[in-house]
């Protein structure tokens, strides 16, 4: 009777006790360096994630370690990464990397365990770690916003192609030919795809949101303050510069005009293309070529209109890439922070 009475309190504390334990795990895999920046705060926050989400099982893996650099090549291939070297952090939950740390990388994680923690995300190494095998039902979490990328992208594009220097150049070429738009275009879309590699190994060291969002008020607020102050002209050298070749009138001349008038625009909407290229980050290569496409095809449109207009108004388009500029910080970072 005594040995009846016993197993039912055992059973009584060990039901509980077993259903407790979870079932489903979620594989976290993290490659961190010891000279990363934000290795430290991305280890808390994962640690402090899995006080909430107990089904978490990190795995650390420092690339210092010739075996955990050749994993962490393993995992590139597999994940169809191609940026080279090993950029931290790096996580890896089921199907989806994360790299980086910052407001987004910790949202986009956050959510990850979150749906991974019902159904189960798991990683398996093969036994000589040649091979992975995953086990994840999930979708792809998605940032705060994501849905206004597209709209955000292509007013950014439109707003960028508003840079006085466009209206200085774009009225000294009217009935010239439209080869200004084609070597504008060109040279834009190869500038935002080396900004994407700059900004993607720059925020794997820091979290480059708030930054950018600064930059490009600043930016905007120059902008404005270089359209009120009148000693604040573009540098005269870059102006004849220009004049010069689009005096000379040919399809070569026009082209090289554009190439300057791309590069010299910067100036005002710098923040503009940093913005753009960071929200493109989080998408593998082929889908980064049609959101860029998107964002230097607004541009074009731009330029159509002031082409059109044929009148430089320096002091007009000062006012409307500052604006703009300003209010895309500031939608930026607001929808970041949603």
């Amino acid at each position: 009777m005594k040995k009846l009475l016993l197993i039912g309190l055992l059973a009584i504390v060990a039901v509980p006790l077993l259903s407790a334990i979870p079932t489903k795990f979620v594989d976290v895999f993290v490659f961190e360096s010891e000279y990363c920046g934000g290795c430290s705060s991305m280890n808390e926050f994962l640690q402090e994630l899995s006080m909430e989400y107990p089904v978490m099982v990190i795995h650390r893996y420092e690339i210092s370690d010739e075996e955990s650099k050749k994993l962490y090549d393993l995992f590139k291939e597999v994940y169809g990464l191609d940026f080279k070297g090993y950029s931290t952090p790096m996580v890896f939950i089921g199907k989806d990397h994360f790299g980086g740390y910052g407001p987004t990388s910790r949202q986009l994680i956050r959510k990850k365990v979150e749906v991974c923690s019902e159904s189960g995300c798991n990683i398996a190494l093969c036994e000589h770690r040649d091979c992975i095998v995953i086990y994840d039902h999930t979708e792809t979490p998605q940032v705060s916003g994501k849905t206004f990328l597209l709209p955000f992208l292509v007013v950014a594009g439109l707003i960028s192609g508003l840079t006085p220097l466009n209206s200085h150049v774009l009225s000294r070429i009217k009935g010239k030919g439209v080869a200004f738009f084609g070597a504008y275009i060109v040279t834009s879309f190869i500038f935002c795809t080396a900004l994407s590699t700059v900004v993607f190994l720059a925020n794997v060291m820091i979290p480059l949101e708030l930054p950018l969002a600064v930059v490009a008020v600043a930016v905007g607020v120059l902008a404005i303050a270089a359209g009120l102050v009148s000693r604040m002209p573009v540098s005269s050298r870059i102006q004849t510069a220009l004049d010069d070749l689009t005096a000379e009138g040919d399809a070569v001349s026009l082209f090289f005009a554009g190439v300057g008038g791309c590069l010299a625009s910067l100036a005002f909407s710098l923040g503009i293309y940093l913005l753009a290229v960071f929200n493109i980050l989080p998408f593998e290569f082929t889908e980064r070529i049609v959101y860029l496409l998107a964002f230097n095809g607004a541009a074009g449109i731009s330029l159509i209109a002031v082409y059109a207009a044929g009148v430089e108004r320096r002091a007009v388009y000062y006012g409307l890439v500052g604006t703009g500029s300003i209010a895309i910080g500031m939608v930026f970072w607001l929808l970041l922070s949603a």
